[in-house]
């Protein structure tokens, strides 16, 4: 049989501990009996399917949920009732063959020391954020960073999130047992102005050849990945990546952190840059992103979405600015404010509504909107009508 990777082997052990039957779906990832089973990875589940160590039945079921349904009157966003949906999904169940549960009993006895010692493949990293001027000297390389949905792909064509939620799949036609880290360039706006939209960008591997391969050093890692994507086809590309010094000379310096900046950054719109040191996959990882500060006014308000703060506080703030002396709405921000601004908001809305306040986000889109907005403050000496998209 071959060897499995550490992913996989916890997987064949935590399958066999809560009895070897658990199932899967969107909503409710991985659950038994109704309650959720954590300590699963969907990706190597179904590369042990593929090598039927694991057997897999799809069905179909239907949920109902009650959906909001608002409409909006001139500037006021109303709750006009709540409509009935009813989607249907399919649910993965997955169980042990009684061959692999023989096979694993053996295989705990005669590698027991092994396995103690072995560790859990990572796969969301940790960054440091960094300022501009930060000192980088423990790291050895520079990519930009894109504005899309950290995922694993794997062989089957699925990217999956970090909490096991496939996000989409894209066909692969490849004999290659891997598992690839990137960004998935997907319903962002970024990739969809670039072009980009459905492609997936990797920045590192963690499987190759069905071998765990996280611990190898970095520029390893990344000529093994480059071989890969070699052989994916066009919607698998690699993030762009640079030495900044020397491997063996740190003092040599090929790139520096500003010319970087200044290509992908400001002249590509990229949201920012990682840096990583030349060790295991997530050490010594850190990022730079770009912080950009807008003017909005306070259109209006949304109820909150949590249960107990309605009738209290107030949930998003409507925000919007001036196009041709036509007020646009252009997103909602709710990080920022905390409770007491909430409640006051809540009990006197026409204290705050028609005020500039300051906003801050990653990036700003063509549309005005910024990604990850977060209120900064007011603008007491600006009024609503000096606020434009300018």
């Amino acid at each position: 049989m071959t060897k499995l990777t550490t992913v996989q082997q916890r997987n064949i052990d935590r399958l066999a501990e809560i009895g070897g039957h658990v199932s899967h779906d969107w909503h409710r990832g991985f659950h038994q009996d109704g309650r959720r089973v954590k300590g699963l990875h969907s990706l190597s589940l179904d590369s042990l399917v593929k090598r039927g160590l694991v057997e897999v039945a799809c069905v179909t079921e239907e949920i109902t949920r009650r959906e909001r349904k608002t409409k909006i009157y001139g500037r006021t966003i109303v709750n006009v009732g709540w409509k009935t949906v009813t989607h249907e999904i399919s649910v993965a169940t997955y169980r042990l063959t009684e061959t692999e549960t023989e096979t694993e009993t053996e295989t705990e006895t005669e590698t027991e020391t092994e396995t103690e010692t072995e560790t859990e493949t990572p796969s969301r990293p940790y960054f440091q954020d960094l300022d501009r001027d930060a000192d980088l000297s423990g790291f050895l390389v520079v990519e930009p960073k894109a504005d899309g949905c950290f995922g694993l792909l794997t062989p089957d064509g699925t990217v999956t999130s970090r909490n096991d939620t496939t996000l989409g799949r894209i066909d692969l036609k490849t004999d290659e047992d891997f598992v690839l880290v990137g960004e998935y360039l997907i319903r962002t706006p970024w990739s969809v102005e670039t072009g980009r939209t459905g492609t997936f960008l990797a920045f590192d591997i963690l499987v190759d050849r069905g071998e765990d391969v996280s611990g190898l050093p970095l520029v390893e890692r990344k000529r093994r990945m480059a071989r890969v994507v070699r052989s994916l086809g066009p919607a698998v590309d690699a993030l762009p990546w640079y030495l900044l010094c020397s491997p063996s000379d740190r003092g040599i310096i090929y790139r520096t952190v500003d010319d970087t900046w200044r290509e992908f950054v400001t002249g590509r719109g990229w949201e920012g840059l990682v840096f990583k040191s030349a060790g295991a996959y997530g050490e010594g990882w850190g990022r730079m992103k770009r912080v950009h500060e807008r003017d909005f006014i306070l259109v209006d308000f949304e109820d909150p979405k949590v249960e107990s703060h309605v009738g209290h506080l107030v949930g998003s703030a409507v925000i919007g600015h001036y196009v041709d002396d036509a007020l646009v709405i252009v997103g909602r921000v709710s990080a920022g404010f905390d409770h007491e601004m909430r409640r006051e908001m809540f009990l006197d809305p026409s204290a705050f509504i028609g005020r500039v306040m300051k906003v801050r986000g990653n990036s700003v889109f063509k549309s005005g909107a910024m990604r990850h907005p977060v209120f900064n403050g007011w603008h007491a000496d600006k009024s609503a009508e000096d606020c434009s998209s300018c």
